[in-house]
């Protein structure tokens, strides 16, 4: 395309939304037999829309259902009303302006809060929840513990890769652009309450779980990072065992054991 328009690649390629509905479908154009490479393009798109999709449907809907269990009965109807006020939502990046109102979004919540909810994950799991905890959950449902490589990877590797993007991105941070439009400063501020909205129920909540132990801070912070008394398996025949087993809490010490550890 370069080649053809007599301009640096550089004036031709481009990240973000342009690069997947423009670029490509222009590059697809000039290939032989055009038609079915641009299907076929197209089709692997909506398979990635899709898979994408599911994991966030199923995602909010299971942590609404496990919070209010009555809900369980009417679940169709929970996802339902889930999809149809998401599409609703989603209409506005269907609009003209909706690129930018999707660019901003992609800037915010994709290069921010997705790096920083994937850190503060692997960290809760590996070792405040402990990965020796969470290997022995694993093995009760699937019969063996997790491999050492994953240990490693969820302790370790995971962790670092997420920290040392999310300070690149700080180091690096400029306001949001699209193409040459260079959005305002206002949008700055939206931008970064947008990033900031997804992260405030995780504080709160933390906030709450501390607020309802007893004693000091450091005695109420130990004990809200404890499991619930009711959490466990739903079959009674394993949940004896597992609360015996499981009522201690994990310490820094074991889950670096166990992380470095095949058993």
């Amino acid at each position: 395309m370069a080649h053809e328009a007599n301009v640096p690649i550089a004036d031709v390629v481009s990240s973000g939304p342009g690069l997947g509905f423009v670029i490509y479908p222009e590059a697809l154009s000039q290939l032989p037999l055009p038609q079915l490479w641009s299907v076929l393009f197209f089709i692997m798109l909506i398979l990635l829309s899709l898979d994408s999709l599911f994991s966030m449907v199923e995602t909010v809907v299971t942590a609404i259902l496990d919070e209010y269990p009555k809900l369980i009965r009417w679940r169709v109807t929970v996802n339902g009303i889930y999809c149809i006020v998401s599409f609703l939502l989603g209409l506005v990046m269907t609009t003209e302006g909706g690129v930018y109102v999707f660019q901003l979004l992609d800037w915010y919540i994709v290069a921010i809060f997705l790096i920083f909810s994937g850190l503060l994950e692997c960290v809760t799991i590996a070792w405040i929840y402990g990965i020796d905890r969470f290997s022995d959950d694993i093995e009760m449902m699937i019969g063996r513990q997790v491999p050492l490589f994953f240990k490693i990877t969820w302790c370790y590797v995971t962790p670092a890769m997420l920290l040392t993007t999310l300070i690149f991105t700080f180091t690096q941070y400029e306001p949001p652009t699209y193409g040459k439009y260079v959005y305002p400063y206002y949008t700055t501020v939206i931008g970064w309450f947008i990033a900031a909205l997804p992260l405030i129920p995780f504080f709160v909540m933390m906030v709450v779980a501390v607020k309802k132990q007893e004693g000091n801070l450091l005695q109420r912070i130990k004990m809200a990072m404890i499991p619930d008394a009711k959490w466990g398996p739903a079959d009674q025949s394993y949940r004896a065992h597992y609360l015996q087993q499981h009522r201690k809490p994990s310490t820094l010490k074991s889950a670096f054991k166990s992380s470095v550890s095949c058993k």
